[in-house]
């Protein structure tokens, strides 16, 4: 399994996520995206989100996971972190998993 730190942007926010994927030679399955829960439950699941997306990377998949804005290392206010706004930050992470 590999992973890369990678950015992108949302709105002219820059968004930090992870990048994880199979080894090279693997058979590889399609992706997903892994959106953090709200607010301090982010804390609690982390560590089940990394061992899930490593998981699933094993497995032949691609798995993308992000901070929304104003979240973790991502830019941006917290209260900036409106449901339209983590919506777009959704869609983001979708074209930047597309285009990888």
């Amino acid at each position: 399994m590999r992973q890369e730190q990678i950015e992108f942007t949302s709105g002219g926010v820059r968004l930090f996520g992870m990048l994880h994927r199979a080894e090279l030679g693997a058979d590889h399955k399609s992706g997903m995206v892994f959106c953090h829960p709200f607010g301090e439950e982010r804390k609690s699941a982390f560590r089940a989100m990394v061992a899930a997306a490593r998981a699933f990377a094993d497995d032949g998949f691609t798995v993308l996971r992000f901070d929304y804005r104003g979240c973790g290392d991502s830019e941006g206010e917290f209260r900036d972190a409106t449901l339209a706004a983590q919506m777009a930050d959704v869609r983001a992470a979708l074209v930047f998993l597309r285009s990888r």
